[in-house]
């Protein structure tokens, strides 16, 4: 079935459009609001009639309105506004305001129709973000100012390995600090070295097996180069980290520097070799000693 649009028609579907609308002549004067609005507004025709529409707009900002619209309707363009409405309430919300004109074939205004879509539930749902934001950052500046103070090096990645963060004492023990870096890049931009003194395999290092592989890694440790060419020994636990739900969402590395205690380890270790190879003189020659000693007495004794 074809329906020829005439004006009962049309104006059966411009009142029923599911936003409050109004349409104005070509000289600016509304005079036609959808049954939406006065549902919205509390009014009716006889109120509205005259600028009686001002009175659902706050005052503060009609201002503002009033030259939007005069600046559109001289120009015969269309203009859009956030502008707040009164509502049968009392209380004013939110409405995205957008006003066209409309033309004739002949490209003549002949009137102009506006077009209010209440946005509360948008504007609510955005200040929630803002607020969810506001309070993300400033988990994220206190964890990283907590972080940030541990003597203990801490390195974070992101699910797929890239480091977000570094904290002071791992800045110091590596003497850079570097961002974004993938795991395949770890050992040649932070200069890591086996114990050995060869190269690192960065498919091998504690931090890339916890985001690759899911690994927990415990008491590894590795050399680091620094640029003005000493080197320390680290020492590190690594492991992957989880949201509640179970997904992956980063890993994490602690190490410190293994340095100094490795080296005390290591002479104090060599000193006990020492020590029990000098024992080992000490008694390889005392037991010499006691042969010849035992060997002389028993000379002594058949001569007698």
């Amino acid at each position: 079935m074809i329906y020829k649009m005439d004006d009962k028609l049309l104006r059966l579907f411009v009142e029923n459009v599911p936003t409050l609308c109004w349409m104005a002549d070509n000289e600016g004067e509304i005079f036609w609001f959808n049954k939406r609005w006065h549902a919205y507004c509390g009014t009716d025709n006889e109120q509205m009639a005259n600028g009686g529409w001002r009175a659902v707009h706050d005052p503060d900002i009609l201002p503002e309105i009033m030259k939007a619209w005069a600046k559109a309707f001289e120009a015969r363009t269309s203009f859009e506004l956030t502008m707040p409405l009164k509502g049968a309430d009392g209380l004013f919300r939110p409405f995205l305001t957008q006003v066209e004109p409309a033309c004739d074939d002949e490209g003549h205004v002949v009137g102009w129709i506006g077009v209010h879509t209440d946005i509360t539930a948008q504007q609510t749902v955005e200040s929630l973000l803002q607020s969810a934001k506001g309070q993300l950052l400033a988990v994220n500046s206190y964890r990283e100012a907590i972080l940030g103070q541990l003597a203990e090096g801490v390195i974070i990645t992101d699910p797929e390995g890239r480091i977000l963060f570094v904290n002071d004492a791992a800045n110091k023990l590596h003497g850079v600090a570097k961002l974004n870096i993938e795991p395949n890049e770890y050992a040649e931009a932070y200069s890591l070295f086996t114990e050995d003194g060869e190269p690192h395999p960065s498919e091998t290092l504690p931090l890339t097996r916890a985001v690759l592989y899911d690994e927990t890694v415990i008491g590894a440790r590795w050399l680091i180069r620094r640029s003005d060419g000493s080197e320390i020994l680290a020492i590190g636990n690594a492991q992957p980290v989880y949201a509640e739900q179970g997904t992956k969402i980063g890993a994490v590395l602690t190490i410190h520097d293994d340095t100094h205690r490795y080296a005390t380890e290591k002479a104090l270790a060599e000193a006990l070799l020492t020590k029990e190879a000098l024992l080992y003189e000490v008694n390889h020659r005392v037991k010499n000693s006691l042969q010849i000693v035992t060997s002389l007495l028993t000379l002594q004794s058949r001569n007698s």
